[in-house]
């Protein structure tokens, strides 16, 4: 269903729930360089610790790299993005229309919270990291450029990251480091665009 960067994006069905199962372009290049695996690893073990309505729920993962060929893949629900989701309403809004707006983004605010509370910085909000389940409720995704707060704090915030400059913070395009506030700046313009 999708192709990045970093993988290959698949759809399939487990137990009767959708899911989308995320495979690395390189997996001898993920399991021989430690930087690349310890980002890989690191959203996974974010990812297991994370319970919140509005952030994607990990469902399972496989990592094989003792012997043989390596193997790394991701398991989480399959939702649609929130750019899709919103090229699927009606541009007249309705009553009912702005409430699911406005729902979607009560859900985004309370999830960022909830990261945020968890010392987590996204460092990368956009409506293609953002999913929006079949009930409504949109989901923080894509984890891969987050950093614990604690390790943000001790970077030295000169890493250029390649993300999408139309929802990006005035810092990170000047080079600087990122902090829990360009989230919230992130999220403002993605909120304006759902609203």
């Amino acid at each position: 269903i999708g192709q990045g960067s970093y993988g290959v994006l698949f759809q399939g069905t487990y137990n009767g729930l959708e899911v989308a199962v995320e495979e690395p372009n390189d997996y001898q290049g993920l399991h021989d360089n430690p930087d690349k695996k310890t980002v890989y690893l690191k959203e996974v073990r974010m990812l297991v610790r994370t319970h919140h309505p509005n952030v994607c729920k990990l469902l399972g993962c496989i990592l094989l790299d003792k012997g043989g060929d390596p193997f790394y893949a991701r398991v989480t629900e399959f939702h649609h993005t929130l750019s899709h989701h919103l090229s699927t309403l009606p541009r007249s809004g309705s009553e009912k229309l702005d409430q699911h707006r406005f729902i979607i983004v009560a859900g985004l605010a309370e999830g960022l919270a909830y990261l945020h509370w968890r010392q987590v910085v996204h460092r990368d909000i956009h409506p293609h990291k953002i999913s929006v389940t079949p009930s409504g409720a949109a989901q923080f995704a894509d984890f891969r450029l987050s950093q614990e707060a604690d390790a943000l704090a001790m970077s030295t915030g000169a890493t250029q990251l390649a993300t999408m400059q139309q929802w990006t913070a005035p810092e990170k395009l000047r080079g600087e480091q990122l902090t829990a506030e360009s989230d919230v700046y992130a999220l403002g313009l993605v909120m304006s665009n759902v609203l």
